[in-house]
């Protein structure tokens, strides 16, 4: 058996384009932890959606399921696309500049690939991010009546991580985020005719998002249950991209090394790494963290081993995250996570105010935990115990909660 790290993933999501168009709500809130590939689907909607890249349709889809099923919107939409993936780790005295950089970026690759767009940023204005995109808008509508602007927001929650891992409360108090949203906002159904927004968690930060019925949180809904992350079959595609099973030939990468393991043992091992992850209460299957088990691989066959470094930063946020926490019955919460009992929530939070962290709920504790990977929808618990519970997804994030546990002298089996 060999392994190439380089072979290119030929996992096909592009079916959720037509459920999504099907559904008939045009912007939408997706949220996942890290690593369950969300960008790449982003990109894939940028592909498909933009009509720019409409003589490439063929090149970039090939043999997908859209390509046999193009839906009415295919190349129907200028696409606006926005990452703050630089937002995480930046300095409070920065935020502003970097948040403001992040959007204007956008827009000014916006105008390059619309040549035919009559639009100049004025650099006066580059510090006003809710200010360039009404402007981008009006003059859009202007030159093009009847067209629509297709917005992409990716991890439109990064600054949110500073504030909860880092303290950085001040950030809640800049009032350039909620503006931005709020210029999106008076804009929906008007030039913004279709929105992806993409996150980790909710995040409820002045209005943001607030009593916004035009932007759906489709998270746990189960038609959108495998839209990112591997169910079982692509992690089997996965496999067979990656690896040649039965001898056969194939170009390895110069760290890749041989191994005798067979494909269900490394089935079964990925389970306890990556899997057991269930975001709807009405669904049988579980997802894998794709991230993971590219690291898995990376650990078993080669001389690199991310997967420990992202065992490193999960553990720190968790080890945050439950410090923070008041909760009364946390040591029994703790012990019953460890040894996979499950855990009844009245329900999981669609918003969590970042600056009342310290005083959350059980509730607001444990959605957080669930949306940021933690913890996962036990998919028997409706049949069970009649409405949703948590449990662990797995031993890798098991391991974590008892060796939290273990630092802070906590007996999880007196309980």
């Amino acid at each position: 058996m060999k392994v190439d790290f380089d072979k290119p993933l030929s996992i096909d999501k592009s079916n959720f384009i037509e459920v999504w168009e099907k559904s008939g709500n045009t912007h939408v809130l997706m949220l996942r932890p890290h690593g369950f590939g969300k960008s790449m689907f982003t990109e894939l909607l940028d592909n498909y959606y933009d009509h720019s890249k409409s003589d490439v349709f063929i090149k970039n889809y090939g043999n997908t399921y859209i390509a046999n099923h193009p839906t009415k919107n295919k190349s129907n939409y200028r696409v606006l696309r926005i990452s703050f993936g630089n937002l995480r780790g930046c300095a409070v005295e920065k935020f502003e500049q970097v948040f403001s950089k992040d959007v204007a970026d956008g827009i000014r690759d916006f105008a390059k690939k619309n040549p035919d767009l009559e639009f100049i940023i004025d650099e006066n204005f580059v510090n006003a991010p809710d200010f360039l995109l009404t402007s981008l808008c009006l003059n859009f509508t202007q030159q093009f009546p009847g067209e629509k602007i297709f917005l992409i927001i990716e991890d439109y929650d990064n600054f949110a991580y500073d504030v909860l891992f880092e303290n950085k409360i001040e950030l809640c108090e800049i009032d350039m985020v909620t503006d931005f949203y709020n210029a999106i906002k008076s804009e929906l159904n008007i030039v913004i005719g279709r929105t992806f927004i993409t996150g980790v968690f909710p995040v409820s930060l002045g209005n943001l998002f607030d009593g916004v019925n035009s932007i759906a949180n489709y998270s746990t809904y189960r038609n959108y249950h495998d839209i990112v992350g591997f169910n079982e079959d692509d992690l089997n595609q996965f496999l067979d991209d990656r690896i040649s099973f039965h001898g056969r030939k194939t170009k390895t990468s110069k760290n890749a090394k041989q191994q005798s393991k067979n494909k269900t043992q490394l089935l079964d091992e990925l389970k306890d790494v990556a899997g057991g992850f269930v975001f709807s209460p009405h669904v049988s299957s579980n997802l894998f963290n794709s991230r993971n088990c590219e690291y898995y691989l990376q650990k078993e066959f080669s001389s690199d081993d991310p997967l420990e470094k992202e065992r490193e930063r999960y553990f720190q946020r968790l080890t945050t995250l439950l410090d923070l926490s008041n909760i009364n019955d946390k040591e029994k919460l703790l012990s019953d996570i460890c040894f996979g009992r499950r855990i009844k929530i009245g329900t999981i939070n669609n918003f969590l105010r970042l600056t009342l962290v310290k005083n959350y709920q059980k509730d607001e504790l444990l959605s957080l935990l669930f949306y940021l990977g933690y913890l996962t929808i036990d998919c028997n618990s409706i049949k069970t115990v009649g409405s949703a519970a948590l449990i662990c997804p797995n031993k890798f994030m098991e391991g974590m909660f008892r060796e939290y546990c273990e630092d802070k002298n906590i007996d999880v089996d007196i309980f």
